[in-house]
């Protein structure tokens, strides 16, 4: 959501939002566009429909990224059901929060 304050610090931010996950070099790629919301923001490859009570439900282990240390991520999966999440730290329920998702989708990058 953008900034409501049309010429705070916030005015040209764009939320983040995940791209489709995608084939390059052989393995899935996970990418958003938009800016991170805050410093503890990640995205990650899930093995099932993240759950927005559990960011740890379904994560593929060691398959995501920091979203301030790049947009994108190739990850080293090739093929597989997969979604996407992206999380932002809430500080106020010390919890990590959804902010987009990316439904399960049938993906096979061997013979991209």
């Amino acid at each position: 959501m953008a900034s409501e304050t049309p010429n705070g610090p916030d005015a040209m931010r764009s939320d983040p939002r995940l791209d489709p996950l995608a084939c390059r070099n052989y393995n899935i790629q996970i990418s958003y566009t938009g800016e991170p919301i805050g410093q503890k923001d990640w995205y990650g490859l899930y093995s099932k429909a993240p759950d927005p009570r559990d960011w740890k439900d379904g994560l593929v282990p060691h398959q995501w990224q920091w979203a301030e240390t790049s947009s994108t991520y190739q990850s080293e999966a090739q093929h597989g059901t997969y979604a996407a999440a992206y999380w932002t730290w809430n500080e106020s329920t010390q919890r990590y929060d959804l902010v987009a998702a990316k439904p399960l989708i049938g993906i096979d990058c061997r013979s991209y």
